[in-house]
């Protein structure tokens, strides 16, 4: 038996809208919501009625009546909407990027409700109304505790859950998001090897290497063996760092100085060649 986990105390990042279960019918924002269902549309035309929704959520909040009604529909759920308030409750709600409250970052609403006197949704609701896109929060708070638990068992192996991206430019503006598409691996090796020193190096190794690639019955790949493909990363164990935040969540790791896909240099003096080495692993080809 295996199983995997990122190295995050925090899940999925998003914007606090949706905790929030809004009535179909209730307008503008369903005429918007149709709208931006138009496959058709173009960046630019989307873009812009996501602005407007965001504005236009904001005004319903702050609408006495219309707030009443989601607040009730939020707490009871709806039957055809998942809703992270019910699911996991706001003791589970952090606050990971706030520019205009960041004193909040890293506190849970359910917390900040009871130091404020204030229910958990109206919290949430006013938050919204004064940044709007500018307030990010996870869903789920876990453990560090049971995190640091779970890592440490033999049969656990680190992932990412985090999707392909394109290359990054220096020219291209900093996106909220989930930090572990681009440093789950280097918060690893950072946080849980040379500062918490929760894992060993050559565990925590195997962790990202044999482990998975055993478990993904990769029969080529994983170790370094004669016969085998050569992937292979050269790094500092003492500076190798994960930079990717909440606030800027597409940032390179540093600390890594070469990288060896396939026997083929990629990244050579901490920098990308520009050269595409690797190729699609499909389970057939090992069985």
């Amino acid at each position: 038996m295996t199983v995997d986990m990122y190295p995050w105390e925090y899940a999925g990042a998003g914007s606090i809208s949706g905790w929030f279960n809004l009535p179909y019918d209730m307008e503008p924002l369903a005429e918007l919501r149709g709208k931006m269902r138009d496959r058709d549309l173009d960046e630019a035309e989307s873009k812009k009625l996501r602005e407007q929704y965001t504005d236009e959520l904001a005004k319903v909040l702050s609408d006495p009546e219309k707030r009443k009604k989601i607040k009730k529909l939020t707490a009871e759920g709806a039957p055809d909407k998942s809703n992270y308030a019910v699911l996991y409750g706001w003791d589970a709600c952090p606050v990971v990027h706030s520019k205009k409250n960041p004193h909040l970052i890293g506190r849970l609403i359910a917390d900040i409700a009871q130091e404020q006197n204030k229910d958990p949704f109206d919290v949430a609701a006013d938050l919204y109304i004064q940044e709007k896109s500018e307030l990010l929060s996870a869903v789920g708070a876990m453990s560090k505790e049971d995190m640091k638990y779970a890592m440490s068992q033999d049969w656990m192996m680190f992932s990412s859950d985090g999707g392909a991206s394109s290359i990054i430019k220096e020219t291209d503006k900093p996106r909220i998001g989930h930090p572990r598409a681009f440093g789950s691996f280097t918060h690893v090796l950072r946080k849980y090897v040379r500062e918490d020193k929760v894992l060993t190096l050559e565990n925590a190794t195997r962790k990202m290497s044999s482990l998975p690639a055993s478990a993904l019955h990769m029969r080529d790949r994983g170790i370094l063996v004669r016969g085998h493909k050569a992937d292979i990363i050269i790094f500092d164990p003492e500076t190798v760092q994960d930079n990717a935040t909440y606030t800027d969540a597409r940032q390179y790791s540093s600390g890594i100085d070469y990288v060896i896909v396939n026997g083929k240099i990629t990244i050579e003096n901490g920098k990308y060649n520009g050269v595409l080495n690797g190729k699609l692993l499909l389970l057939t080809e090992n069985k």
